[in-house]
C-alpha cells in the first residue's frame, strides 16, 4: 500500500498489482503528480481539500481494481471537487462514499467493469456558458454487476445553450 499523505508531490512509478492500494490523503490544492499510470485500487480521501479547477488531474485514467471516492474538503463547498479524466477504465467498482466528482464542459466516459456504488456525495456533470458536460458511465463487464445508490446526489446542469448530461449504459455482452 502507498500512501500519498501531502499536497502535491508525485506518487512513485511502480507496477501496481490489481489488489495493490495507492491512497491519496493529504492534498489540499494541487492534485500528485505521476498519475499517468494504471493502478490497482486508488482511493481519494482528502478532507482538506480547497481546490477544485486548480487541482489538477487527480483521477488516473487506468485503474485495475476499485476506484473509492471518500472525501473532496467541506462537504457542502461547491468549488471544492475532483473532475473525472476524459476517458478512464476501471477494472473493479466505482464507489462515490462522499466527495464532490464532476466534469465541466468536457466529455468524460468511464469504462466500468464492476458495480457502480453510490452511499454519499455528488456526481455532476456540469455545462458552462461555452461547452456541453457529459458524463457517460458503461458498464462493460463480463459477469454480473449492479447499479446501488442509498446515498448522495446525482445531477446535471445546463447552460442556455449547452446541456449537462449523465448517461449509463449496459454496453452489448455485459
Amino acid at each position: 500500500m502507498y500512501e500519498h499523505a501531502m499536497n502535491q508531490g508525485h506518487i512513485p512509478a511502480a507496477t501496481w498489482e490489481v489488489n495493490s492500494n495507492c491512497n491519496i490523503e493529504g492534498v489540499v490544492a494541487k492534485a500528485p503528480g505521476g498519475i499517468n499510470q494504471t493502478f490497482g485500487n486508488y482511493k481519494w480521501d482528502c478532507p482538506l481539500q480547497t481546490g477544485g479547477v486548480s487541482l489538477g488531474t487527480a483521477i488516473p485514467s487506468s485503474i485495475r481494481g476499485n476506484l473509492v471516492i471518500t472525501r473532496t474538503g467541506a462537504a457542502a463547498d461547491p468549488a471544492v471537487y475532483i473532475e473525472f479524466p476524459n476517458q478512464v477504465e476501471i477494472g473493479g467498482s466505482l464507489l462515490i462514499i462522499g466527495g464532490a466528482c464532476s466534469v465541466k464542459g468536457t466529455t468524460s466516459t468511464v469504462g466500468l467493469a464492476g458495480d457502480f456504488i453510490m452511499a454519499g456525495g455528488s456526481l455532476k456533470a456540469n455545462a458552462p456558458s461555452a461547452a456541453n458536460g457529459i458524463i457517460n458511465i458503461n458498464f462493460k463487464g463480463n459477469s454480473r454487476q449492479s447499479f446501488s445508490k442509498s446515498g448522495g446526489v446525482i445531477e446535471k446542469s445546463s447552460g442556455t445553450s449547452t446541456k449537462g448530461e449523465i448517461k449509463f449504459t449496459i454496453l452489448e455482452n455485459a
